[in-house]
């Protein structure tokens, strides 16, 4: 009887050590199809602005009531006219990393080539449209003398600039007291695209700076 106990021991043992040599390579099996599809996931994810995006931008980016304006059939990209059917399979191929301004013609408002019954035409710039370097150092001195201007008045607690824009570069707002020092540090030949708007954006999307204009700019460095 104890002879047969030890064998029915023995065999258990074996029966673990065949299991833990099924289970380990299944596990891993898995773990690796799981990391497989994860990544595959992450590789899919969407990089691009739709048209539907461009559109919805004109509200909560720009505040545009878009129940009493009239979008127009058509979409500028870098100087280059698209309409409604085939703009979502130009934008499939631009990069967001790669757009430098979306603006809004209000063609009541802003003298324009297009006289269509509709009021705002989209305008799309990305890496593919150059600035000149002049008018990079031109937009440059221009902010640098606001700012200039505005530190050399008295400050209110608890008040703003009346006339100062918002100034963004590479994606982070700058704090209105460290401007000057920020785009003094900027070389011409590093910056790729200034994105001036100018004009009332948003205040819930950019804070109450946001009333007077952006000023958007985009070095070689942005990723």
């Amino acid at each position: 009887m104890l002879f047969l106990n030890e064998l029915l021991y023995i065999d258990l043992l074996e029966n673990k050590m065949l299991m833990r040599q099924i289970t380990i390579p299944f596990l891993f099996t898995l773990l690796t199809l799981i990391s497989c599809s994860t990544t595959k996931e992450k590789m899919e994810i969407k990089s691009f602005y739709t048209s539907t995006e461009i559109v919805k931008m004109a509200e909560w980016r720009f505040g545009y009531n878009l129940e009493n304006l009239k979008l127009c059939n058509l979409y500028a990209v870098d100087g280059v006219p698209f309409n409604q059917k085939n703009i979502d399979s130009v934008l499939a191929h631009i990069d967001q990393i790669n757009f430098r301004l979306i603006d809004f013609f209000n063609t009541s408002k802003e003298t324009t080539w297009h006289h269509g019954d509709c009021d705002l035409i989209p305008l799309i710039q990305t890496t593919n449209t150059k600035q000149q370097p002049s008018y990079t150092i031109d937009k440059l001195e221009s902010i640098k003398e606001i700012y200039r201007k505005r530190s050399k008045e008295v400050r209110i607690a608890g008040t703003s600039c009346e006339y100062c824009p918002l100034i963004i570069v590479d994606h982070k707002y700058l704090n209105e007291r460290d401007i000057l020092d920020e785009l003094s540090k900027l070389e011409i030949s590093d910056i790729d695209f200034i994105a001036d708007y100018q004009k009332s954006l948003n205040p819930e999307f950019y804070g109450s700076l946001g009333k007077n204009g952006v000023v958007e700019i985009f070095t070689y460095n942005n990723k």
